[in-house]
């Protein structure tokens, strides 16, 4: 992320981190911050971030002792900015259910993308909020600027994650651009859609997995993968959520339904 984020900063009081990212602490990724979920200033009590953090299927024998040490640690805390001070906003949960989509493809990050059901709803209050999604199917036109926010590396080399949360504005980008044999070559699906400029120099970077891309008020995007940083020809490439609106709304209602 290129600049510290503007909505944390009151202009009133010059106090920083007036709103929110929902988060989990970097202890529950093999890559030091894989777990950061920001949604670009406010939290969604179910939020949908990226199933690339759980790198395997959590339904896959064998394996769930270790994935059940995963979700353990896990802690999502709303209300959080500055993630080096404690400012007495946080709200935090342990997660009460981990749903990845079903066709996730660890191969090809296509349904990267993963609900987090709360043992605990967060309290709506001036530093946490919802965020609204798309309805299902709608898009944002090439050139449209969106903004994506996290807490990830600045810099393609790399280095620690930067403690305040920051954004950068970034352009939508064609599917038939970021598809071009100049570019990802075929590998962008109908379930992804990309952003950034034409010169690169900004983008999304490790540690902003799961992080927004909102655009027009919408988290239209989720960070999901990429070339490197701000590579010119490869622009960053974030879940389509729009594609997963009915699978969003249908996985957090149908227990209410059966209730009915």
């Amino acid at each position: 992320m290129q600049e510290p984020a503007a909505h944390c900063l009151r202009a009133a009081t010059s106090t920083p981190c007036s709103h929110l990212a929902s988060t989990c602490p970097p202890t529950t990724s093999a890559a030091g911050s894989c777990c950061f979920t920001p949604l670009a200033g406010v939290c969604c009590p179910i939020a949908p971030p990226f199933a690339h953090c759980l790198s395997w299927p959590i339904w896959e024998p064998g394996l769930c002792v270790r994935v059940l040490s995963q979700w353990e640690q896990m802690m999502v805390v709303a209300g959080d900015c500055c993630l080096s001070t404690f400012e007495g906003t946080e709200q935090y949960s342990k997660p009460h259910r981990l749903i990845p989509h079903p066709l996730y493809n660890k191969t090809t990050n296509n349904a990267d993308i993963m609900l987090i059901k709360l043992r605990v709803p967060m309290a709506m209050d001036g530093y946490v909020t919802l965020a609204p999604l798309p309805r299902q199917g709608t898009g944002v036109i090439a050139g449209r600027l969106c903004q994506a926010s996290g807490w990830g590396y600045t810099s393609l080399g790399g280095g620690q994650i930067t403690p305040t949360l920051r954004t950068v504005k970034l352009p939508i980008v064609s599917s038939t651009r970021c598809n071009s044999s100049d570019s990802f070559n075929g590998n962008i699906t109908s379930n992804m859609i990309c952003a950034g400029y034409n010169a690169g120099g900004k983008d999304a970077c490790k540690g902003d997995s799961g992080s927004p891309l909102v655009c027009e008020g919408r988290v239209y995007g989720v960070v999901s993968w990429g070339n490197g940083c701000g590579n010119a020809q490869f622009p960053g490439v974030y879940t389509a959520v729009s594609k997963f609106r009915r699978w969003i709304d249908r996985t957090i209602y149908s227990s209410y339904i059966r209730c009915l």
